[in-house]
């Protein structure tokens, strides 16, 4: 079988199915009946969560896949050089919403696990538990990993197939929004005097916000934060009363929600002495936490094994975007490292799109450790 045009192919159908969040049923029973013909014991949950158990003869080393078949909205659709569902092969590279993030890991460690099964003469000694989810959506409660947690997860290691351009991640910082308010009084822009402009408090704010010095700690490096979101004012003739921001302020090691907002209202309330009648209010949205192994774990060495009997050089890193692998880590207490094919920088924008040529070598991987370390030679 050659793992390149069978990753493509898989990859393709996957992206011809639109699985938009909370949408993704279809998309669930695809990789569910593509596990099933594998000779998995398969079953969908409640949130469109896929759960795939192989046992083999020994039940060890026991190595969890973990992907996600949802994807984000494909936006204006005309914006597309090539329709976002269609599957487009141009110029050696397929197109469409989440050939990046992430149908293209996903097709590929499934054409990886139909290779071994079907096409090899080794046998599963090991297990091999595959979970594909609903990932999408910053509301935690309604992730699909959460669910997954309830229900127990036990492994050795874990590969998160996630978009790396190839390499191998470690782990990732967290992930903190904020939402930050400022409150004024309201009048006629004719006596702008008589009212007390919220977007002027605010700006005062976003200036100071960024002034703060962030923590830099290795593994993870620097921390970071970016204000997405500004709303404010109801009409240019009325002074406004409200102003509010969200931030996305991005975590490493020993940070917490709580040292974040310490940081956050001190820097805020070192404006009052300025702004006398500064209001606020500071709420925090949502809190993902940092997760990464050290660069000697056991599931790092067999990676970085198993990339050069691909033909591949080790890149290891540690990423700036977040994964479920925060709560494989965290929680379950399974190491971790993140691969993939495609880039994070063109994950969830118009013309998404990946090398078939990076498929290939993605599939060949996720190959290699397979047979590497749960199939053994007749």
């Amino acid at each position: 079988m050659n793992l390149t045009e069978r990753s493509t192919n898989i990859v393709r159908e996957l992206i011809k199915i639109k699985s938009l969040t909370y949408q993704e049923k279809d998309a669930a029973e695809w990789v569910a009946n593509f596990l099933v013909n594998l000779g998995f014991d398969t079953r969908i949950d409640s949130s469109n969560n896929v759960i795939g158990e192989l046992k083999g003869k020994k039940s060890y080393p026991r190595i969890l896949l973990l992907g996600h078949h949802d994807t984000v909205e494909e936006g204006n659709s005309s914006l597309w050089k090539y329709p976002p569902f269609s599957g487009h092969i141009v110029n050696g590279e397929l197109w469409g919403r989440g050939a990046v993030d992430e149908k293209g890991g996903l097709g590929c460690a499934l054409a990886s696990i139909e290779k071994l099964i079907r096409d090899d003469h080794a046998q599963l000694y090991g297990d091999i538990l595959f979970i594909s989810t609903r990932e999408e959506t910053s509301e935690i409660a309604t992730r699909g990993i959460k669910k997954i947690l309830e229900q127990g997860i036990k492994a050795d290691y874990c590969i998160v197939l996630e978009p790396t351009e190839l390499g191998i991640v470690l782990g990732h910082k967290g992930r903190i929004v904020l939402e930050i308010s400022t409150y004024g009084k309201a009048a006629h822009t004719g006596v702008p005097w008589k009212g007390v402009n919220a977007i002027n408090h605010m700006a005062a704010i976003i200036l100071e916000l960024e002034k703060m010095s962030l923590p830099n700690r290795n593994p993870l490096g620097q921390g970071t934060q970016s204000i997405g979101i500004i709303k404010g004012g109801v009409r240019s003739n009325t002074v406004c009363d409200k102003c509010t921001i969200e931030m996305d302020r991005r975590i490493i090691s020993e940070e917490t929600p709580e040292t974040v907002y310490n940081e956050i209202s001190k820097t805020i309330a070192s404006l009052s002495k300025k702004i006398p009648n500064l209001k606020y209010e500071i709420n925090i949205k949502t809190a993902f936490y940092p997760s990464y192994i050290k660069n000697d774990a056991e599931i790092a060495k067999l990676a970085k094994i198993s990339f050069k009997e691909s033909g591949l050089s080790p890149n290891v890193y540690y990423a700036t975007f977040h994964t479920d692998g925060e709560w494989i880590v965290n929680d379950a207490k399974i190491p971790a490292i993140v691969f993939g094919p495609g880039s994070i920088k063109l994950a969830h924008s118009i013309d998404e799109r990946v090398s078939i040529s990076d498929l290939g070598k993605a599939a060949e991987f996720y190959y290699r450790i397979l047979k590497k370390n749960i199939f053994r030679e007749d």
